[in-house]
């Protein structure tokens, strides 16, 4: 996907583009750049805790921000944080949600999805260890997640369960909020998901 970035919030906290235009799959795409992103994307010794602390006020401050900018629109009740064990702890999205917005009785749901190559193919991947999965999904659902993406087969793998556990449980999913520090790959997911979404809650 070709674009231009279009800035639409600029302070000191985060700065905020725009993918223009969007695609046409209808999937927005943003980028944000936070004095914590930053670093953690330009030092290769930020690591640990401090990685994870970064990466929580930076998911926080976007949040703010796209809320801000009506980009988002969540209600507690209604939000739930996927977490895809492992990539996705290191967001620490249920914690900058409550930051962002105040909140405390957002939900949590987890499955795990490690991956492992299949053969000496660098592109060939299989899910090996996928036995945990919590996931409790009310009537209406904005799901809020992020992963470290690199081949994007355990995100397709976790999406394509959350999928199933929405249409088994009669469960609506309104929208899905995704935070990556990945590959063009993720993008491509995503818009293969929200389309099986908008086939099963037109």
């Amino acid at each position: 996907m070709e674009a231009k970035l279009s800035a639409i919030e600029q302070s000191a906290q985060v700065s905020l583009y725009r993918a223009e235009p969007h695609s046409s799959d209808g999937v927005p795409c943003y980028i944000a750049t936070t004095p914590g992103t930053r670093q953690i994307c330009n030092n290769p010794f930020v690591a640990g805790i401090r990685y994870t602390e970064l990466l929580e006020d930076s998911c926080a401050a976007t949040l703010r921000s796209l809320s801000k900018l009506r980009a988002v629109d969540l209600k507690e009740d209604e939000t739930s944080v996927l977490h895809i064990l492992r990539g996705g702890i290191n967001f620490g999205l249920r914690q900058a949600i409550g930051k962002a917005f105040g909140w405390n009785n957002h939900a949590s749901a987890y499955i795990s999805a490690q991956r492992s190559r299949k053969s000496p193919d660098s592109e060939d991947w299989i899910i090996t260890e996928s036995d945990y999965k919590k996931i409790h999904l009310k009537k209406r659902n904005s799901i809020v997640f992020g992963d470290v993406v690199a081949t994007g087969t355990s995100l397709e793998f976790a999406l394509k369960r959350l999928t199933e556990a929405a249409k088994s449980g009669a469960a609506q999913i309104e929208s899905l909020i995704y935070f990556t520090i990945g590959s063009p790959r993720s993008h491509e997911i995503l818009a293969n998901i929200s389309s099986e979404i908008k086939k099963q809650n037109p």
